[in-house]
């Protein structure tokens, strides 16, 4: 049966490199989309999604007053916004009769980016992301709330803190963030909030766009699941598997393996570049069903790279590849930005070779090649898991340099 894709999986099939991702931005779209569809619809629930989970009902604050009393609310993403020489574009703004009230960072797992202030005597000021935004914020809408949305992300030091709690520095009481109203919410808490609304109470409102807002709720509570980015509690299940985890050195085992892995890999790419991954990456996509470790190849430009490690059936959804079990040792080709001048002669011996080959599409513009195997095979070899798994990556990885060979003498003619 073949796996439901949600529409917010599809709509995110851009092609990232290795680590890096458009989730944060995809998420930022979605949600103000969908914030600005439940406005129109239901606007008594953003109301009360802004006052009591954003912001935790502010006390003497204009918010309330300014949100509740809006002739007109809307949503906006990638605001720009210039402050002392320096740009910053906000990923998701409320705004209540075309002023901000409130501006929503969102983070995944990503750090926070710098800014260069000039002050009045063209004096060089470092801000971090939080604090330009927070400074350019007080400056212009100091009634707004500022709210930092993340996943994994904390929040930088002093964000949380209050008003009244000053820094001091060389003598002299400064403080670091001026905005009354900072707070900080969990992806966790967005998915919670949409759960309660896609469920239909007594004063939901009838109307046809509300199903239509249901099924869409649905797909964006599927697609954060898929992303480990709903809310999920420890079960007694998971307290025993965890003992296993610990008493049974299990992530020691898996960096030995990956090791041995890159020592094989290594010597094999021609002309290898990037920095390998020690210990082995856990995430592709912010997808964490994936131990991978890779190595680009050939010239810089091409971008052309094999990876490999061991993936659960969706930890490679970033390259459109969906794998048919729970755990998988593989190898990959493919490449960042050029296609790979594979021939036909050439896929047809990585066919029979046992290889998966996916053609360039619309969503991914480069050829895939992909050899699998189930893991547990390796557990059933009589000299163990490590020698059997590394004489299956020695060849896997003779084979795909073997393709990209013939692929590279092909650039040439």
């Amino acid at each position: 049966m073949k796996r439901h894709t949600t529409l917010y999986e599809r709509l995110l099939k851009y092609a990232p490199s290795p680590g890096r991702t458009q989730l944060e931005n995809f998420l930022s779209e979605s949600l103000c989309d969908f914030f600005g569809r439940v406005t129109a619809l239901d606007r008594g629930s953003i109301e009360g999604f802004v006052l009591d989970t954003l912001l935790n009902r502010p006390a003497q604050s204009k918010i309330s007053e300014r949100l509740l009393n809006a002739k007109t609310l809307d949503w906006s993403t990638q605001e720009t916004v210039t402050h002392k020489g320096s740009r910053g574009f906000l990923d998701i703004c409320l705004f209540a009769d075309s002023r901000i009230i409130l501006v929503i960072e969102n983070k995944i797992a990503a750090g926070f980016t710098t800014h260069s202030l000039f002050d009045d005597k063209q004096q060089v000021q470092i801000r971090s992301q939080m604090e330009f935004y927070d400074e350019w914020l007080s400056s212009n809408f100091p009634d707004a709330g500022l709210v930092l949305l993340t996943h994994f992300t904390d929040a930088p030091p002093g964000f949380l803190e209050s008003c009244q709690l000053s820094k001091v520095s060389a003598g002299a009481t400064e403080e670091r963030y001026k905005c009354q109203i900072r707070r900080m919410c969990k992806w966790t808490t967005i998915y919670e909030w949409l759960t309660r609304w896609h469920e239909p109470s007594e004063s939901s409102p009838t109307a046809e766009g509300r199903i239509f807002l249901c099924s869409l709720a649905k797909e964006f509570l599927l697609f954060l699941e898929e992303n480990n980015m709903s809310a999920s509690k420890i079960t007694s299940d998971d307290v025993q598997l965890l003992g296993s985890f610990f008493s049974q050195d299990i992530w020691k085992k898996v960096c030995q393996t990956a090791t041995s892995a890159r020592a094989i890999a290594s010597p094999l790419l021609p002309n290898l570049w990037g920095q390998p991954k020690s210990p082995p990456q856990t995430n592709a996509w912010e997808g964490t069903q994936i131990l991978w470790d890779w190595g680009y190849c050939y010239e810089r430009e091409l971008e052309w790279y094999v990876g490999w490690g061991f993936s659960g059936t969706n930890g490679l959804r970033h390259l459109d590849i969906s794998l048919d079990s729970p755990m998988k040792a593989f190898v990959l080709v493919t490449s960042d930005r050029s296609d790979i001048p594979v021939t036909a002669d050439a896929v047809r011996n990585a066919r029979t070779a046992g290889w998966d080959v996916f053609e360039p599409g619309l969503q991914q513009k480069t050829v895939r090649l992909i050899k699998t195997v189930d893991a547990q095979q390796f557990t059933e070899s009589p000299d163990g898991f490590s020698a059997a798994f590394e004489r299956w990556h020695l060849m896997a990885m003779k084979e795909a340099v073997d393709t990209l060979e013939v692929a590279h003498r092909n650039l040439s003619r």
